[in-house]
Parts: C-alpha cells; sequence; structure tokens
C-alpha cells in the first residue's frame, strides 16, 4: 500500500517538476529547490524509516 502511494506521489511530482522546467529561465532556484525534494522523497520512499 506504502509503495502505491509513493508511486503516484512520484509521478505527481515529476509531473510538477517537468512544468517547472518550462520555466526554467524565471524560476531557476525554485527548480533547483523542487529537484532536490525529488530526490530527498525518493530516498525517503526507499527507506522505511520515513514511511
Amino acid at each position: 500500500m506504502h509503495h502505491q502511494r509513493c508511486f503516484y506521489t512520484y509521478k505527481y511530482i515529476y509531473t510538477l517538476i517537468q512544468y517547472f522546467y518550462t520555466l526554467y529561465d524565471e524560476f531557476s532556484l525554485l527548480f533547483f529547490f523542487l529537484v532536490v525534494c525529488f530526490l530527498l522523497f525518493l530516498l525517503c520512499c526507499n527507506n522505511v524509516v520515513c514511511s
């Protein structure tokens, strides 16, 4: 169940990142922040501690 929730959250975050990537020139810092959060989320999603 947790894994499925992670998958849907992953897709949602990926969509957000793609959207902000189109605005990269204006929101480069925000884009960088989202990427960092996304990577942290992936680590967290694969970690039992964060579940």
